[in-house]
């Protein structure tokens, strides 16, 4: 026979976690430094907004020949900003946290 579990009153629920520890700043700042472009002849396809100065979404096709399967990555403002800001390929390295500062990412 089902029995219903006790009913339970609760009108207050406290959590407390210290993220801290998962947080290594200096870690952070080297990830952040580290310089990038987008890479030559990397088979992505950027597909790009007609405002905003953005990529809307990026394709990437995976397989050979007539098997090649695309796979289309729908990107957030965020991201599309970014990659749109992403220096070319001939163009000289940036750091990402001078690309996320040109377009107001913080």
């Amino acid at each position: 026979m089902f029995q219903e579990p006790p009913a339970v009153n609760l009108k207050k629920f406290t959590l407390e976690r210290d993220l801290s520890e998962l947080y290594d700043s200096k870690k952070h700042i080297e990830e952040l430094s580290g310089k990038i472009r987008e890479r030559a002849n990397s088979g992505a396809v950027f597909n790009t907004s007609s405002s905003n100065n953005m990529i809307s979404s990026v394709s990437v096709f995976i397989g050979e020949e007539r098997k090649k399967v695309e796979r289309k990555f729908s990107l957030t403002l965020r991201q599309g900003r970014f990659l749109y800001n992403l220096p070319f390929p001939t163009a000289d390295f940036l750091s990402i946290l001078s690309i996320m500062e040109k377009v107001k990412i913080n």
